[in-house]
């Protein structure tokens, strides 16, 4: 979904419990179960709490008169356990026994957030991983109209979504709970009091959340645009920093950095001081509730051993109150602020893999006789005008196939039909007649190696690059020595002091255009692939290393299928068959 979609959804759309039913369907069935284990805990952290204010009465009531305490019948099975002979001894065992509540119940607070942090940054992590293996699984064309910096900000959302959805809800679960059950004890104590610090606090946190709303979602369409945008910029002046520094243009992309840097960082700290926005009030309204009741409690006729006791418990009750209310709070501001960030992370965690990535085991498909295009047409919006329109021709397996056409013609285009890269808006592709779909598409690609225009190098030894994608202790180094010679570098390699172990630098920087050329012709050839296709791959490549690889091509297996796409005749000089594209648009070969 783009974001200006996002931005104009109904407010329906935007509902929590709807953003919460999406992220659930997204769950394992043993995170499910974990979060379900965390619910009783947070039950039982809620009976811990009320214990423990309950404890409170009974405790300060054996402190100011342990007389009319002894005459409870509440507490005589706890004297039948321990008899004694004055009634000022019972503190002993009560003192032991309210502590140990206390200790139980902190026991429990501890285990709850223990298990809630690592259950939650471990849905946080899985979902992250989840969200970067189904983009990579995502068709050519999709990754052509997306952004890489929004895929990256997207892969980083999920493992925010612990931080910024799955943790604050099981605090807000779980401080709910606790909350209801220490009203419920403070009604018993008293119910006016716990009457008016429910409707104090309720009016206040509705109020600041009614106030601040919309301030708080436009922040969350801050936060999701500039992270993406910090990273484009990141990307792009890093990415280019060889013309950056030539040009002298690192002050613009500095700008640019600031100019998203800044807006996100005062989003960031304007919701942050909206989640403390409460806490002076709701303080204050605590110590006003206090000060009440002692004030009413000091005025009401009676002995003081039965008024200290409820005060006591009160304002404890009150005391535990106010810092949960102000998490509540914190947690949905945090969920809310991050809202638009959390539904960027869904629209990926939402990708539906293709059907063959469940069965990534799948053998290559029968080639053993030619490659037929029927009819293919191919417009990059499904409509015309069409790059490619009603190509047909026919490639015998084992035939060195070049194809030529001025720039914007199709080559690539072209290429990446051909490699299930793109579909045809019309038209099939035929291997040994049978036509390529979406079921058979990963089988040949199996029979494929590609070697672009230009070579993706990874930040690692010359070996990994060429037998890129293979563990490092299952790489065949005889194989990647064949390779190399093959590509003529192999030379360049075994001059290198480390040879084949030489790390290359993030991108191969520390190459030259013409080596990491051959690295890429190397890692074509390391496949064993049926058929290679080389989108201007010898383009860096000067005339005598161009004419030497190309003889290479030549002398390999006859049964090898090569397509090329040159700009340069002369690089399709031993060709079987030319394509010229320009031909084939208006007059299409019957072949």
């Amino acid at each position: 979904m783009k974001r200006d979609q996002i931005n104009s959804a109904p407010e329906q759309n935007r509902s929590l419990h709807m953003l919460y039913l999406r992220l659930w369907k997204h769950l394992s069935r043993r995170q499910k179960k974990q979060l379900i284990l965390i619910f009783f805990l947070i039950l039982g952290a809620a009976v811990a709490e009320v214990a423990t204010v309950s404890a409170v009465v009974p405790f300060l009531g054996a402190l100011t008169s342990p007389d009319k305490l002894v005459e409870q019948s509440l507490f005589r099975p706890l004297l039948n356990m321990y008899p004694t002979e004055n009634n000022q001894d019972i503190l002993l065992p009560l003192t032991i026994l309210f502590c140990s509540v206390i200790s139980i119940a902190a026991t429990i607070r501890i285990l709850l957030v223990w298990t809630q942090t690592h259950v939650s940054r471990t849905i946080g992590t899985t979902w992250s991983c989840k969200i970067y293996e189904q983009t990579l699984y995502q068709p050519f064309s999709t990754h052509l109209r997306r952004n890489t910096s929004e895929i990256i900000s997207g892969v980083q959302k999920g493992s925010e979504l612990s931080t910024n959805a799955i943790f604050p809800a099981l605090n807000m679960l779980g401080s709910a709970c606790i909350l209801i059950t220490i009203f419920v004890a403070l009604i018993a104590i008293n119910t006016r009091v716990a009457i008016a610090t429910f409707l104090g606090l309720s009016l206040i946190y509705l109020t600041i959340i009614y106030s601040t709303k919309r301030l708080v979602y436009k922040n969350s369409r801050t936060i999701a645009h500039n992270a993406v945008s910090v990273n484009k910029s990141l990307q792009e002046g890093l990415g280019g920093i060889r013309e950056v520094l030539i040009d002298g243009t690192q002050q613009f992309y500095a700008r640019i950095f600031r100019q998203s840097m800044f807006p996100l960082h005062r989003a960031l700290a304007s919701n942050q001081a909206a989640g403390q926005y409460p806490r002076y009030a709701i303080e204050a309204l605590g110590m006003i509730l206090i000060a009440t009741l002692a004030f009413l409690s000091g005025n009401q006729t009676g002995e003081q051993s039965n008024i200290i006791p409820a005060v006591g418990a009160l304002a404890l009750g009150i005391q535990r109150i106010l810092p949960i209310a102000q998490q509540i709070y914190a947690s949905y501001l945090s969920i809310r602020g991050s809202e638009v960030g959390i539904l960027d992370a869904l629209e990926l965690l939402d990708q539906k893999p293709p059907r063959y990535s469940s069965n990534s085991n799948v053998g290559p498909l029968h080639f053993n006789d030619s490659i037929e295009l029927k009819g293919l047409s191919y417009s990059y919006n499904g409509h015309p005008p069409f790059v490619l329109s009603d190509v047909n021709f026919k490639i015998k397996k084992g035939a060195r196939v070049g194809i030529i056409g001025a720039t914007g013609s199709g080559k690539s285009t072209l290429l990446d039909i051909i490699m299930g890269l793109l579909e045809p808006t019309n038209g099939i592709i035929l291997i040994d007649g049978i036509a390529i779909t979406s079921r058979n598409i990963r089988q040949w690609q199996k029979r494929l190696a590609h070697v672009p225009q230009t070579i993706f190098l990874a930040d690692s030894t010359i070996a990994e690059n060429i037998a890129l994608g293979i563990p490092a202790d299952s790489i065949d180094f005889s194989r990647v020595e064949r390779a190399a010679v093959t590509a003529q570098i192999s030379d360049t390699i075994e001059s290198l002091p480390d040879r084949y172990l030489t790390t290359v630098g993030e991108r191969g920087i520390r190459l030259s255009g013409g080596q990491r050329q051959r690295l890429g012709i190397a890692r074509a050839l390391y496949k064993n692939a049926d058929v290679i296709i080389l989108d201007e791959a010898t383009s860096a490549l000067d005339y005598t290393t161009e004419t030497a690889v190309m003889a290479e091509f030549g002398a390999l297996n006859q049964n090898l299928t090569i397509l090329i796409a040159a700009h340069r005749v002369s690089t399709l000089k031993e060709c079987d068959l030319i394509i010229d594209l320009t031909k084939v648009h208006t007059n299409p070969p019957d072949r």
